[in-house]
C-alpha cells in the first residue's frame, strides 16, 4: 500500500505560484531584451545556470518552507522546459542542437555548483562518516 506524503499546504502552495510568475515574468523580460538567437541562448544559459545554483544552496544549507517554495518556484518559472522548446524549434537544426546541449549542461553546472557551495558552507552531511 502505498502512504500519501506529506501536503502541500495552501501558504506554500502561494509561494511556489508567486515564485512561478515572477520566474516567467523573468524569463519573458529578458527574452523580449535580447531577441537575437545566441543572446536568448547566453541569456537563458545564465539563468537557468543561477536558478539551479539556488536550488543546489536550498537543497545543501537549511532554508524555512516559504523560502524554499519561492525559490522552487522561480527556479520553475524561469528555467522551465518550455524555454528550451521554443528556442530550439525556432532555430536552425545546428543551433537547435547547440541550445538541446547546452541548456541542460548549464542546469546540471548549476545544481552542481549550487550544491558544493552549501555542503562547503553547511559542513559534511549529517549521515557521512567524520574521520
Amino acid at each position: 500500500m502505498i502512504t500519501p506524503g506529506p501536503r502541500l499546504r495552501v501558504r506554500e502552495a502561494i509561494w511556489i505560484l508567486v515564485g512561478g510568475a515572477a520566474g516567467a515574468a523573468t524569463r519573458f523580460l529578458l527574452n523580449r531584451t535580447w531577441p537575437a538567437p545566441l543572446e536568448k541562448l547566453l541569456i537563458t544559459g545564465a539563468a537557468t545556470m543561477v536558478t539551479m545554483l539556488g536550488i543546489g544552496l536550498l537543497m545543501a544549507l537549511p532554508s524555512r518552507p516559504g523560502v524554499r517554495m519561492l525559490v522552487w518556484g522561480i527556479a520553475a518559472g524561469t528555467a522551465s522546459v518550455s524555454a528550451y522548446a521554443t528556442l530550439a524549434v525556432s532555430q536552425t537544426p545546428t543551433r537547435a542542437i547547440i541550445f538541446a546541449v547546452t541548456l541542460p549542461t548549464c542546469a546540471i553546472a548549476g545544481l552542481a555548483i549550487g550544491l558544493m557551495t552549501g555542503l562547503a558552507i553547511n559542513g559534511r552531511p549529517e549521515n557521512e562518516a567524520r574521520p
